[in-house]
């Protein structure tokens, strides 16, 4: 299993009611020779007035029946499910299960006007994962990024991060380990950054 969470700090903290967002996909290794997902959820919780608001979106995906059952959670509650056919061929991922493949090399390394686009799904349907390669004169712009050789910028759906626009850039190392990334113009967060921290360094 993979988890990525997000949280508010601060005065960002206070603004947004110490919102929280959690993204985590269960996998396995399919016969296709890569990672596919069995469920993705995504959940966000925020305090509101005296309690704790939570919205949870979830995806289990039948490979054998083509299709993925979808469903929202709103502080317990269920909502009606619904099923989304997946095509034939179709080799549909969430986002974390992207990226694990991506690390790997399994779809190999976006070139400058090649782009590497996969299937995914957002808002109970359809969407599209879009890994671009980044020139040295835009790693240049962004100075959270400088004197990175491996940046990519990975466009979302806007609803998977609640964003204004859907752009990630994640930089990464020789070894494929993510050193720093960021998502740009979070709803009620701004920009998240990340970076990653060696084992036994507190910084």
């Amino acid at each position: 299993m993979v988890i990525l969470n997000a949280w508010t700090e601060g005065i960002a903290a206070k603004i947004s009611g110490h919102r929280r967002q959690t993204y985590q996909t269960l996998m396995e290794f399919g016969p296709e020779g890569r990672f596919r997902p069995l469920r993705f959820e995504q959940t966000m919780s925020k305090k509101e007035g005296a309690g704790v608001k939570v919205r949870v979106k979830r995806y289990d995906f039948d490979h054998d029946r083509k299709r993925v059952r979808y469903q929202r959670i709103k502080n317990g509650k269920a909502g009606n499910p619904a099923f989304i056919s997946i095509g034939k061929d179709s080799q549909v991922v969430d986002f974390l299960t992207g990226f694990v493949n991506y690390r790997l090399g399994f779809y190999g390394y976006p070139q400058p006007g090649q782009p590497i686009v996969l299937a995914t799904l957002a808002r109970g349907g359809s969407s599209a994962i879009r890994i671009e390669a980044v020139s040295s004169a835009q790693v240049e712009k962004k100075g959270f990024f400088e004197n990175c050789s491996r940046l990519s910028k990975v466009v979302l759906d806007p609803e998977v991060f609640d964003t204004g626009g859907g752009d990630v850039f994640v930089c990464l190392d020789d070894a494929d380990r993510p050193l720093r990334g960021a998502v740009e113009n979070v709803l009620g967060m701004g920009d998240v950054r990340g970076r990653l921290i060696p084992e036994g360094d507190g910084k």
